[in-house]
């Protein structure tokens, strides 16, 4: 699919936390990206990031998709790795912004009916 490509390209190009952002603000819409110069008024992006979008994808219009279910698979991805690498639950909390319900349902989900080893105590 066309609009994976250009996710992929833009993590190769700046990042997958500048991608979120840029899907964040942007998803849906297509942002025309000139071969040089600065940033334009209207888009909330690093002037640093913008030239290597340039760079990447001068002269061209690009489709920003939303792909908000991917980024949630891979947010809780990260939340998952992070824990059973020793991160707290608070930690985990306060870095995700979610609450200790989200964290924990995320973090006992089973991917591969193997992954019972980190069970909560609650009480």
């Amino acid at each position: 699919m066309v609009a994976y490509s250009i996710i992929n390209d833009l993590f190769e190009a700046i990042g997958v936390d500048a991608t979120r952002e840029l899907v964040k603000n942007y998803g849906g819409a297509s942002i025309f990206i000139p071969k040089q110069g600065g940033v334009p008024t209207h888009i909330a992006i690093d002037p640093a990031l913008w030239k290597v979008l340039c760079s990447h994808f001068g002269g061209t219009a690009v489709y920003i998709p939303k792909c908000y279910k991917e980024f949630l698979q891979h947010r809780d991805a990260q939340i998952k790795a992070e824990y059973v690498q020793g991160a707290s639950i608070t930690s985990l909390v306060l870095k995700f912004k979610l609450s200790n319900r989200r964290i924990i349902a995320i973090c006992q989900r089973v991917d591969t009916g193997t992954d019972k080893e980190h069970q909560f105590v609650l009480f």
